[in-house]
């Protein structure tokens, strides 16, 4: 078995405060609501019942709790070695994408939009674009990938100089 030299690994995870505030916002009001139906004088106004009421609660609750856990997991994880770029974003993408130097026409380390172009961050696949896609999770800097297929891919990161000297060291290689 051969070991392939790594030129590049980067692990970028969603830490956007103002992402945790709106979610923390957005509960303090849903519960704040909640409270003030769940008040005797308003459940005999609406003709609602507690265990309606309860199942209710319980929901939103439920899914406070998997939006929060769900941005905890993503991360984008990228490591370009002496054969392959290997992407994964979990909990979206587990396996692990390879492209191989072989499929890459050309590369371009550039300054981007994220919501123009791609319509924000994660992982995003353009249909109108000949199926461009993008993994990203902050920022407006990645790897443009032109691959033999017509497609393209943009790859985020926050490391512009090490990604481009990785890519040049894989492309050297092909």
């Amino acid at each position: 078995m051969s070991h392939s030299r790594s030129y590049f690994k980067e692990v970028q995870e969603f830490r956007w405060s103002w992402v945790w505030l709106v979610i923390l916002i957005a509960q303090v009001l849903t519960f704040s609501l909640f409270y003030f139906i769940a008040s005797e004088d308003t459940l005999k106004s609406m003709e609602m019942s507690r265990i309606a009421l309860a199942v209710t609660g319980i929901f939103l609750a439920v899914v406070f709790l998997l939006t929060y856990f769900l941005f905890r997991k993503m991360r984008l994880e990228v490591e370009i070695n002496d054969q392959e770029i290997r992407i994964k974003f979990p909990p979206f993408k587990n396996k692990c994408m390879l492209i191989h130097p072989q499929e890459i026409l050309s590369f371009k380390v550039r300054i981007y939009k994220p919501i123009k172009e791609f319509g924000g961050w994660g992982y995003r696949q353009q249909i109108k674009k000949n199926g461009a896609m993008a993994f990203n999770v902050s920022g407006n800097k990645g790897l443009e990938l032109f691959l033999s297929s017509g497609k393209s891919l943009m790859i985020g990161t926050q490391r512009m100089d090490a990604i481009d000297f990785a890519m040049r060291k894989l492309m050297e290689n092909k």
